[in-house]
């Protein structure tokens, strides 16, 4: 039986496997990422989560899109250095190998270009949720969320000394409330500092 030459055959087919491997593990990760992302609160407030996913998903639908060039150019270039060849040519049909016809690569291209613009797709989708961040709807009818990064405030206290001391205190302005007429909402801030001096403000008025 007829075997192709090893080192030529390594020139392309292995470069092709490389490429669907690192597609198929780069395509896992972000899918692993991805159910993270949705599943714990956490992450969603960390922009950097998204570049990661976006990284991930374009390096997928690239190697993606690299295995269907190198299987295809180089496999129609492989193909057209056997044909001159006129004892190959004798040789494979011998064996029941008739390379005298044209080279596609079939279904496999269909289905390779179909996931790339999938993943493509998903690429997109993820730069829009980076570049313009969902908006999160109140409890309260005409309300919208919109996301702040973690603001850290100093306040002058006493220790247990009679001395001053700068206390640092953490408000998460995570949950930003406006309504359609631009003024700001009853919003619920995990600083009880905040909620305090809302209660004033309302007792006031």
């Amino acid at each position: 039986m007829y075997t192709f030459p090893e080192v030529t055959a390594k020139c392309f087919v292995r470069a092709a496997q490389a490429f669907c491997v690192t597609g198929l593990l780069t395509y896992a990760l972000s899918v692993i990422i991805l159910i993270a992302y949705l599943a714990v609160q956490f992450l969603q407030r960390l922009k950097g989560v998204l570049i990661v996913l976006c990284l991930l998903i374009f390096t997928s639908g690239s190697m993606t899109l690299l295995a269907l060039v190198v299987m295809g150019v180089k496999g129609h270039d492989y193909l057209a250095e056997l044909k001159v060849d006129d004892r190959e040519v004798l040789r494979l049909l011998a064996t029941g190998v008739d390379i005298l016809g044209p080279f596609y690569v079939g279904w496999s291209f269909v289905v390779a270009l179909i996931s790339a613009l999938i993943t493509m797709s998903s690429f997109m989708c993820c730069m829009v949720e980076i570049v313009h961040p969902r908006k999160i709807e109140c409890p309260s009818a005409g309300h919208v969320h919109r996301r702040k990064p973690e603001v850290k405030m100093l306040r002058d206290s006493n220790d247990s000394g009679g001395n001053s001391v700068d206390e640092a205190i953490n408000i998460d302005y995570d949950d930003d409330c406006r309504d359609g007429s631009g003024g700001d909402n009853d919003c619920n801030y995990d600083s009880e500092d905040h909620k305090g001096e809302k209660e004033e403000e309302r007792r006031e008025a």
